[in-house]
């Protein structure tokens, strides 16, 4: 499942695919979130990379357990240009065949919305038949769910 987001503070459309996690997986408080993602954040020391960076592969646990793992993957990323963050993940819930493209506008947590570049969206579209929109491939999914918080306190 691909979930293509573009970084940006504010979004008007009306598509938004709210967090299934929020409340349960991490706070739906925002102060205690993004105090909770700093603190990861502020402990990883990472020594620096031989090269640039191309993906990094992060776990999707609850953020108790997966936090500070994540924390050292963004961590590698400090002083880097990020212009696109492509998100890559699987379907826990639906079985289909091919690879599942978001069709919403944007994903929001309790930090706001992150929205979706959909040019982008259509042009790995456009790629191949079996990638395709597939809403239902996102719903209560958490395997790309537990990054964007991170994304929107990192960068």
């Amino acid at each position: 499942m691909y979930a293509l987001l573009k970084l940006s503070i504010c979004i008007f459309a009306q598509d938004i695919k709210d967090a299934d996690l929020a409340g349960f997986w991490y706070s739906d408080n925002p102060q205690i979130l993004k105090r909770e993602i700093n603190n990861y954040l502020d402990s990883a020391k990472v020594s620096p990379l031989g090269g640039e960076p191309i993906a990094l592969i992060l776990p999707h646990a609850g953020l108790i357990y997966s936090g500070k793992t994540s924390a050292y993957g963004f961590k590698a990323l400090e002083g880097r240009r990020i212009d696109k963050v492509i998100l890559v993940g699987f379907s826990h819930r639906v079985d289909f065949d091919g690879i599942a493209v978001s069709s919403y506008q944007g994903f929001r947590t309790p930090l706001g919305t992150l929205t979706i570049d959909k040019e982008l969206v259509e042009k790995i579209s456009s790629a191949h038949k079996k990638i395709f929109t597939y809403p239902r491939a996102f719903e209560n999914e958490n395997s790309v769910g537990l990054i964007i918080p991170f994304i929107q306190v990192f960068f």
